[in-house]
């Protein structure tokens, strides 16, 4: 039948691609969502700070696709789906191929430190695992994970070149731009507000929710700091949050390529507080370039009244 197809493209045209659709949809459905009969290989950060373990990660994660194959030959590399999670109850088997589990970096807020590097680590031997020839370059995320966490996923993909499927609520939120059309991003600004001329830091706030009002809790905080930010940038959406796929993309590049931009007002240190769905972290993570500047990341203590940092983010930090 194929050949036939090939050998008379008319008939293809008749019956097939005219039906098609002509322009690319702003949402991607994924259509196994609710999948429960996946093998998943469950890794810890243990497994995946070891090192030594690397190869052995690697064949156990090629024997469980070829288990998701069904017996059927790989004619191509294989679309991995993984999965992420920094809460104990959350388990994505049967959904994923991958699940790796984060909660013990996110118990408690002691030695917060260490805990980055651990979470840099993880991510860039992660990276490394699934850039193996045997899977293909786009990867379907299931995830649950901090909003840094999120941040520092799309900057290792970036830097491996791998690109990223965020499910979120049934819609994948894509990395690249072939898969959706180009929509405006509709971020408003709010004004920035002058601090002090003698630093160069900046804080940038960008909210993509309307639930809380982050702006009041950092100038808040930023109150308190012995020696404040130059400045603070704040950004949030006309709409009350993402509309499609396609705008989760454009607002992330947008809010990136803000991010980037700060560098020539002469900020060389920004202090990043974001409120957002955490796969849209994970978008503009991705789309982060060349970073010149240092960006500080926070997040809401226990406390939900004091910012605390989760580490400091530089264009070396998942250098190869």
């Amino acid at each position: 039948m194929v050949a036939s197809l090939y050998e008379n493209p008319d008939l293809l045209y008749k019956y097939f691609t005219q039906f098609l659709p002509t322009q690319k949809l702003e949402n991607l459905i994924l259509p196994d969502l609710h999948q429960t009969t996946r093998h998943t290989l469950n890794l810890s950060i243990a497994d995946l700070l070891d090192t030594t373990q690397q190869e052995s990660l690697l064949k156990q994660l090629q024997d469980i696709a070829r288990q998701n194959l069904l017996g059927i030959p790989a004619l191509a590399p294989y679309n991995l789906y993984l999965g992420l999670s920094t809460k104990r109850d959350v388990d994505f088997s049967q959904q994923v191929d991958l699940h790796v589990d984060f909660s013990p970096l996110f118990q408690n807020v002691d030695d917060l430190e260490d805990k980055y590097t651990q979470m840099v680590s993880v991510l860039f031997n992660l990276a490394i695992l699934l850039s193996d020839p045997f899977f293909a370059r786009q990867v379907t995320i299931y995830s649950d994970i901090e909003i840094n966490l999120a941040l520092l996923l799309g900057r290792v993909f970036r830097r491996h070149k791998l690109d990223m499927h965020m499910v979120f609520k049934g819609w994948i939120w894509t990395s690249n731009y072939r898969d959706v059309p180009v929509v405006l991003p509709n971020i408003l600004e709010d004004g920035p507000r002058i601090h002090s001329l003698d630093t160069q830091a900046a804080a940038f706030v960008f909210n993509a929710t309307s639930r809380t009002n982050i702006l009041d809790d950092v100038t808040r905080n930023l109150a308190l700091w012995s020696e404040k930010p130059q400045f603070i940038v704040s950004y949030h959406l006309q709409q009350n949050g993402i509309t499609s796929s396609a705008h989760a993309l454009s607002v992330a590049k947008s809010i990136a390529a803000k991010l980037q931009n700060m560098e020539t007002w002469g900020v060389r240190t920004i202090h990043l507080f974001l409120v957002m769905p955490k796969p849209l972290a994970a978008l503009i993570g991705y789309h982060l370039d060349t970073l010149n500047v240092e960006i500080h990341l926070y997040f809401m203590g226990p406390d939900r009244q004091t910012y605390l940092k989760t580490g400091v983010l530089t264009n070396n930090t998942f250098a190869l």
